[in-house]
């Protein structure tokens, strides 16, 4: 297509320019924000300091307590350390059931599937969930559950990673919601 075309085709062309822009604008509008946390946690190494003043902690700073938290001081792998099992068992079962005994979190993990008039749970309701249920029902003898510890998980992985990476020896945790 040449600019001679275009000019004499603007009607054409203008009409897709509006009919872009109110697809944006409608996107913009229905679009749900999504927030994201990061927290990332290294290792102090033994000649490291984390803080270069003193503090009530002493005069080396935070960074002798720091190791001694992270068991990592003269270690070679930060992913072995205290931290380490500390990290893997953010998605354990006992922490996944803690996790759900909260009513609050547990509604947040599960929209719609809460009943404020009869407080109990219950299938959301809607087509593509009536179907969903009618699949897991007939292949797999499974009806609704409510909150359990392994629909938690599978609920959480979803909303919470965590990943290790090898050359800077951290640890990253993303929560999304």
């Amino acid at each position: 297509m040449t600019l001679v075309d275009l000019i004499a085709r603007w009607r054409v062309f203008m009409a897709a320019v509006l009919m872009g822009c109110l697809a944006g604008a409608l996107a913009a509008v229905f679009q749900q924000p999504v927030y994201v946390a990061q927290m990332t946690i290294s290792a102090v190494g033994i000649d490291e300091t984390s803080v270069p003043t003193p503090s009530l902690l002493g005069l080396g700073g935070g960074s002798s307590v720091l190791r001694a938290i992270s068991g990592a001081a003269g270690r070679a792998s930060f992913e072995s350390s205290d931290i380490g099992y500390f990290v893997a068992l953010l998605d354990s079962d006992r922490v996944v059931s803690k996790l759900i005994e909260q009513q609050e979190v547990t509604e947040e993990l599960f929209p719609g599937e809460w009943d404020d008039v009869s407080r109990t749970w219950r299938r959301k309701p809607g087509l593509l969930s009536a179907v969903a249920a009618t699949y897991r029902r007939v292949f797999y003898g499974v009806s609704y559950q409510q909150p359990n510890v392994a629909r938690a998980k599978r609920a959480l992985t979803k909303r919470f990673s965590v990943t290790f990476d090898l050359d800077s020896n951290t640890y990253t945790l993303r929560m999304k919601g």
